[in-house]
């Protein structure tokens, strides 16, 4: 099983092995763990890879809005209160 937010990267195109994707995991989650999935054919494996990468773009850019958004609500009690 592949959780999706645990990819950090799914390696560029072979064209010696066409049907197979790399996927490098985020060495926090799972360290120094890569993963090889073969597909049946060409195709499915260019499908697979293009919504991973999707999956990933998408995860990524969440998870800077995300830091974003916490650092501008960053609350601070350096006076009797708090501030926004």
């Amino acid at each position: 099983m592949i959780v999706v937010s645990n990819v950090k990267e799914v390696r560029r195109f072979n064209p010696k092995r066409p049907k197979v994707m790399e996927i490098v995991f985020d060495s926090v989650t799972a360290p120094s763990m890569d993963a090889y999935a073969e597909f049946d054919t060409v195709e499915s494996a260019r499908e697979w890879r293009k919504e991973l990468q999707g999956l990933s773009i998408a995860l990524a850019s969440y998870a800077r809005r995300s830091n974003n958004i916490q650092q501008a609500l960053y609350i601070s009690t350096d006076t009797v209160g708090a501030k926004l």
